[in-house]
C-alpha cells in the first residue's frame, strides 16, 4: 500500500510584543564608534537614590510624539526607545511525494521563516516539535518515523539512514544560521563555516533549539531562514500506511 503524503504543521510564535517602530540611523560615525542619538541642551544628567533612578535633560525644543501615514516620531532625547519584531511562516508544509510502505523512499518539504526587527541587538530564531518522535501517524502514536540521529555530536553533512529504519529530520539554511549547521570540507558545526545547500541534518526535538541568530537589526528588508524537512523509509523497512504529521513551532524574539 502507498502511504499518503506527510504534512508538517508550522506554528509561528513571537515571544516579545510588537511596538511602534523607530527610525534607526547614526548621527555621527567613525571607524571606532557609532552615535545613534545626540542632544543639544543646557542642563540635565543622571541621578539616583535608594528608591529611584532618573535621567533628565532641559532646553530641548520640538519634542514629543507625532505621526502621519508615513512615519511615527518620538522626538527628544528622553523619548522612550521602542523596538519591533515580526515573524512570518506558512501555516503548513506537505512532504512529497508519497512514500510506498513496502519499497520505501523519501519525501521532502521546505518552509521559510522571515524575521524583521528594528532591535539594534538583533534577534534569535528557534524551532521545536510538539511530540517525540516528531513525525507520527495521525490516528495512533504506535506508528511513527524515528527522529534523525547523527553519527556524532554534530549534524550529519549528508543525509544517511539504515535501510531497516524510517527517519525524519531537518536542516536550516540562511545568512544567519548558527555554527552548528555550518560546514567546511564535509564537516558540520564549523564556526564561520559555509552554508551548503541541504547539508548538516539533525533531529527535531521538544526542546527549543536556536537555528539562526543576528546581533544587528534588519529593518526593513528582514531575513529569511529556509528550513528543509525530510522523511525516509528504508527499502528493508515496512512502514504502516496512513497519514503522518509533525507539529513544529518556530519562535523569534529580540536579543
Amino acid at each position: 500500500m502507498v502511504r499518503a503524503g506527510i504534512k508538517i504543521l508550522i506554528i509561528t510564535a513571537i515571544l516579545t510584543g510588537v511596538f511602534s517602530t523607530p527610525v534607526l540611523a547614526q548621527v555621527m560615525t567613525s571607524t571606532n564608534f557609532k552615535m545613534q542619538q545626540d542632544s543639544i541642551n543646557f542642563g540635565g544628567g543622571y541621578s539616583n537614590s535608594d528608591s529611584f533612578q532618573e535621567e533628565d535633560s532641559m532646553g530641548e525644543i520640538a519634542t514629543g510624539y507625532s505621526s502621519s501615514t508615513n512615519f511615527i516620531l518620538h522626538a527628544g532625547y528622553q523619548q522612550m526607545k521602542t523596538a519591533f519584531i515580526a515573524l512570518s511562516a506558512p501555516s503548513s508544509t506537505t512532504l512529497e511525494p508519497s512514500i510506498p510502505g513496502l519499497t520505501g523512499g523519501n519525501a521532502t518539504g521546505t518552509s521559510y521563516a522571515h524575521v524583521m526587527t528594528t532591535n539594534e541587538f538583533g534577534y534569535t530564531l528557534q524551532i521545536n516539535a510538539s511530540t517525540s518522535p516528531a513525525l507520527q501517524h495521525i490516528n495512533t502514536t504506535t506508528y511513527y518515523f524515528d527522529d534523525y540521529i547523527p553519527v556524532g555530536s554534530a549534524p550529519d553533512f549528508v543525509w544517511d539512514i539504515a535501510p531497516t529504519t524510517s527517519v525524519f529530520g531537518f536542516t536550516p539554511e540562511g545568512i544567519d544560521i548558527v555554527s552548528k549547521y555550518r560546514d567546511n570540507s564535509g564537516v558540520c558545526n564549523v564556526v564561520d563555516g559555509n552554508d551548503t545547500e541541504r547539508a548538516c541534518w539533525g533531529p527535531l526535538s521538544q526542546t527549543l533549539e536556536t537555528i539562526a541568530s543576528s546581533e544587528n537589526y534588519n529593518d526593513p528588508e528582514g531575513t529569511t531562514t529556509t528550513i528543509h524537512f525530510q522523511a525516509e523509509s528504508g527499502n528493508q523497512h515496512l512502514q504502516v500506511s496512513g497519514k503522518y504529521r509533525a507539529q513544529i513551532t518556530i519562535t523569534a524574539y529580540m536579543n
